[in-house]
């Protein structure tokens, strides 16, 4: 409560300065039943007791008092431009993100306005206009309703694909498969037979047309053949996935089953990696993941490091690009192993990881998730990131929820059925500068409970990644007072 502004409370103009006192005792009169609907509401009845405790020495300072008015005035101007300052980098390091793929969208243009009301429209506008541009938009013919008339009549004739129907490979050209159709069609009308086969056939006919009328739409279908070839690759998922994690043995034999069948490297990643985000699976491997979501390593920096350290014993996983020497330890809640420490100087990622939270949990249940965690020294204070439908990846990407010294956070701000990523982030401050540690993820999707026996029942999931950033070291207090003081200092 010591930073709590009561111009920035009450929602009244600092510049230039309200002092037309029938408004003020409006705008405290508006805020008074606001809090007073809120006493007995789950996530901010807290907040709302504080501030009505607070109402004399409000009314006493806005009202009674324009010299200490006055000095609120100027605190509000001086949060005002921290607040812009801090809004303008992290604008920037958004901006430099999105523009990566060499322009930015409309429709990301006015998420930067909604997530930055505080810059104003033109701002962004100003600072986006040279990047911003339609997206390229791929046509597809293939719609869900189209493709499923595809594949009921493929059935019907006992077929696997329109290649089959026409009798040609799927290496003729557009041609060649026009003229197969209509060779078809000359089939049909000659025998004249009204049957569920004929009709089959006449269908396909027509489908025919539209998916072999241009080469791209050609190859759109022939990715969608290729696709279909891993529908079998969801059974084996499945029965890994009864456990809710899939190790990296498992990961590696299906890995090399779907490349086999004459899939890239990376589609079968992708594919994996898609698989357990969709149906909240634990991928434990040693790669880290990136912001888009695919599985990626560093190469070079690893495969200089595997090569020097070969003839002296070490461990070299190609898959993986992991060096490692036994002992080997493993570093709870993290998404690779690091090597023991034999040499008498302790590594700088090793380090990293003695200081980063673990045992990273959610708890869900209706309308909100409980993301909790475990601190192997005190911190400073911990950040929490939230993003819907993605993992926030490093500092800024996301809305910050909380900077606490406790444990964990409950998220009320949340839809049933849709999914939430967080992170957790340790910061500290060493001789006289701000670190942070890597930072541990997890995600959830809460879902109403059927019953209320069911309402204290709850699932955890564990889905552990590598940020980069720098080291920390620090714990917290589980208590609410902390959280709640915390939480106020972070958005006042």
């Amino acid at each position: 409560m010591k930073n709590l502004n009561y111009f920035t409370l009450l929602g009244l103009s600092f510049e230039p300065v309200e002092e037309d006192e029938e408004k003020i005792k409006k705008a405290i009169e508006v805020k008074r039943a606001y809090w007073s609907s809120m006493i007995n509401h789950p996530s901010k009845s807290f907040e709302a007791k504080l501030f009505l405790e607070k109402l004399p020495e409000i009314q006493k300072i806005m009202l009674g008092n324009k010299e200490e008015r006055l000095k609120y005035v100027k605190e509000a101007k001086i949060q005002r431009d921290k607040i812009l300052r801090d809004a303008k980098i992290r604008l920037s390091r958004t901006i430099s993100v999105l523009s990566a793929k060499g322009y930015i969208t409309y429709e990301e243009f006015e998420s930067i306005v909604s997530r930055y009301p505080e810059l104003g429209r033109s701002f962004v506008l100003a600072k986006t206009k040279i990047h911003l541009k339609e997206a390229p938009r791929k046509h597809s013919f293939v719609e869900p309703l189209l493709y499923k008339k595809i594949r009921v009549n493929l059935d019907i004739l006992n077929i696997t694909s329109l290649y089959n129907f026409l009798n040609m490979k799927n290496t003729a050209t557009i041609v060649e498969l026009q003229e197969a159709n209509a060779r078809i069609y000359e089939e049909i009308r000659r025998i004249g037979k009204k049957d569920m086969k004929a009709t089959a056939k006449g269908e396909l006919h027509g489908l025919c047309k539209i998916v072999f009328k241009t080469r791209s739409t050609k190859e759109e279908y022939d990715q969608i053949l290729r696709k279909e070839k891993l529908n079998y690759i969801d059974e084996i998922l499945d029965i890994c996935a009864v456990k809710r994690v899939i190790y990296e043995n498992e990961y590696s034999i299906i890995k090399e089953i779907i490349i086999e069948d004459g899939f890239l490297k990376e589609e079968a990643k992708d594919y994996i990696l898609g698989y357990c985000i969709r149906n909240k699976v634990c991928l434990l491997v040693g790669e880290e993941i990136n912001s888009k979501g695919y599985m990626e390593k560093n190469a070079e920096k690893n495969q200089v490091e595997a090569t020097k350290n070969k003839a002296d014993g070490y461990k070299y996983n190609e898959d993986f690009i992991e060096v490692t020497k036994d002992p080997l330890i493993y570093k709870q809640n993290k998404s690779n192993y690091t090597k023991a420490e034999n040499r008498g100087k302790e590594n700088t990622e090793t380090q990293s990881y003695k200081h980063e939270v673990y045992d990273v949990l959610t708890k869900v249940g209706d309308r909100y998730i409980k993301v909790y965690w475990k601190n192997p020294t005190i911190p400073h204070y911990i950040e929490v990131w939230k993003k819907e439908g993605d993992i926030p990846m490093f500092r800024g990407d996301g809305q910050l929820i909380a900077k606490t010294k406790a444990m964990e956070v409950i998220d009320y701000q949340v839809e049933n059925g849709k999914t939430y990523g967080y992170l957790i982030k340790v910061i500290y401050t060493k001789d006289n500068k701000e670190y942070e540690t890597e930072g541990r993820t997890c995600f959830d999707t809460p879902k109403a409970p059927k019953n209320i026996d069911e309402t204290n029942d709850y699932k955890e999931y564990t889905y552990n990644k590598n940020v980069s950033s720098s080291q920390s070291r620090n714990k917290g207090k589980n208590t609410f007072f902390e959280r709640a003081k915390s939480f106020f200092q972070g958005w006042v």
